[in-house]
């Protein structure tokens, strides 16, 4: 079984990680400063290090979207994954599992990373900016995109289970 990068991957880690730099460029001056005279006078260098750079964000907050958001939601959401899903798996259905995954848990992912990553740009501008109708629109976005991230979640243990029943 190799690797894909899948849209849905790229998705779950570039959104937030932009979501993120935007924050950083918020709280750290020089980050604020990198990203303008990029802005002002683009470079394929910049360009690869500004990518680099918001891939690692994005990876970082789905990292930290693991330990704690996933944890939150299996608490508050009565369904749970079935225990023996996996022992379903086969050669045969493998592509079927596969693309259950992509349909729902990428977007799960795409969706809780964004939540926590707007967490971050809402802390951000209250330490810059002190309260803006801006922070009043990003806390409009992070509900949304949690209770996006709940949703997506539900269906994902959705799919699971119908795997495991069939």
């Amino acid at each position: 079984m190799t690797f894909q990068l899948t849209v849905g991957i790229l998705l779950a880690y570039i959104v937030p990680g932009l979501i993120v730099a935007w924050g950083t460029a918020h709280l750290i001056e020089n980050a604020s400063n990198f990203f303008l005279r990029f802005l002002e006078n683009p470079s394929t260098g910049s360009a690869l290090a500004i990518s680099i750079l918001i891939f690692a964000f994005g990876a970082i907050t789905d990292s930290i979207r693991a330990l704690f958001i996933d944890w939150l939601l299996d608490g508050l959401q009565k369904t749970k994954p079935p225990a023996n899903y996996l022992q379903k798996l086969n050669k045969d259905n493998l592509p079927v599992f596969l693309m259950l995954i992509e349909r729902t848990q990428e977007y799960y992912r795409l969706n809780s990373n964004s939540c926590l990553a707007l967490t971050f740009l809402l802390v951000a501008m209250l330490v810059k900016f002190r309260c803006t109708y801006y922070e009043l629109l990003v806390l409009l976005g992070l509900i949304a995109m949690f209770f996006a991230a709940w949703k997506s979640r539900k269906e994902t243990l959705w799919a699971m289970d119908q795997f495991s029943k069939s």
